[in-house]
């Protein structure tokens, strides 16, 4: 049973602090086979519901410490896609996040002489005083605080890092032959009027 989820959705955020999550280590009774999964996560009391395309409500429960640690850093109705198996009828064992729709991020942003707006969890447009870009983008999980960010037009793909403090982000871009960062951008996020 596959479940998709358009990330195309509008909810207001609301951050939960003081959560854990404890990673099942016996999943002996599992009956069913792996699932792909895509849509988001309710974040209340420490606990994580997960919604699919159809409304149903799935208790979610992370099977690794990778998933353990990307959904750590998830806030609430933040979308994701990844691997899981549904354990019984209300519960989906989460064994990987591949991909995350942050909602912090939808938006505008002002940093380095442009103006970036995150149009939704997959388009991003970028203005400058000379032009104005379009890009498709994509974030993974990553160790530590930030996540990876992919930037795709039709002819490339540059990899980068973000890292997302309250009302502040930042993106570093790699050069492709070497890894090195070689640009960096600072983002403040414009507040609506």
């Amino acid at each position: 049973m596959k479940y998709l989820l358009c990330f195309a959705f509008l909810f207001p955020t609301l951050c939960f602090a003081g959560r854990s999550i404890s990673v099942l280590k016996d999943t002996a009774e599992i009956k069913n086979s792996t699932v792909s999964i895509k849509g988001y996560v309710i974040i209340e009391d420490g606990s994580y519901t997960f919604i699919d395309t159809s409304s149903n409500q799935f208790k979610l429960r992370a099977v690794t410490d990778s998933a353990k640690q990307a959904l750590l850093k998830l806030q609430n109705l933040d979308a994701i896609s990844g691997t899981a198996t549904q354990y019984d009828d209300r519960t989906l064992l989460l064994e990987s996040i591949d991909f995350v729709g942050l909602r912090r991020l939808i938006g505008r942003w002002t940093g380095d002489s442009q103006l970036v707006d995150f149009q939704d969890y997959t388009r991003v447009r970028i203005f400058s005083s000379q032009s104005s870009n379009h890009f498709r983008y994509a974030i993974s999980p990553s160790s530590g605080d930030s996540w990876r960010v992919f930037f795709s037009t039709e002819n490339s793909v540059t990899l980068g890092s973000l890292l997302i403090q309250g009302q502040t982000a930042q993106i570093d871009l790699y050069d492709a032959t070497t890894g090195d960062v070689s640009h960096t951008i600072q983002l403040q996020k414009v507040k609506n009027p």
